[in-house]
């Protein structure tokens, strides 16, 4: 996204997903160890969830750029050749965690908000697009 370059979204961008901030999880974990949370099994993440696109959208705000979305709506690629989870919604029901006491104060936004600043201090991540992606890359330059 930074670099400009096209994201491929599968469908219609309406597919739900939800994240957990990696200091959210290293809290609970820590409060699992010390004895403080009742021993069971726990879904953990955000309460909220988000489309894709809302996803994107976010993630281009938190960047200060505006995404060049790519929709994919060709249902004959294989999931695995540009997206692995293109019609799954990843999302879990994080309410036994909350009445077990523990509550979630992460915030997609938040936690995303020192990311860009990361990429830009170390530089954008190799880019190596699947067979897939290079043959709708080539066919939007035609």
């Amino acid at each position: 996204m930074l670099s400009g370059r096209p994201v491929f979204v599968p469908g219609d961008g309406s597919t739900r997903i939800q994240f957990v901030d990696a200091r959210m999880l290293a809290r609970i974990v820590v409060t699992a160890c010390e004895g403080r949370l009742v021993p069971d099994v726990y879904n953990v993440g955000e309460h909220t969830t988000y489309s894709f696109l809302e996803y994107l959208h976010i993630l281009g705000h938190v960047a200060e750029v505006a995404p060049r979305l790519a929709m994919v709506t060709d249902t004959s690629v294989r999931p695995r050749d540009y997206f692995p989870f293109r019609d799954a919604e990843l999302t879990l029901n994080v309410n036994k965690l909350a009445a077990a006491g523990v509550e979630e104060d992460s915030v997609l936004t938040k936690g995303l908000a020192d990311t860009p600043a990361w990429f830009r201090r170390h530089g954008d991540l190799t880019y190596i697009p699947t067979s897939q992606e290079r043959e709708w890359l080539t066919s939007r330059r035609r």
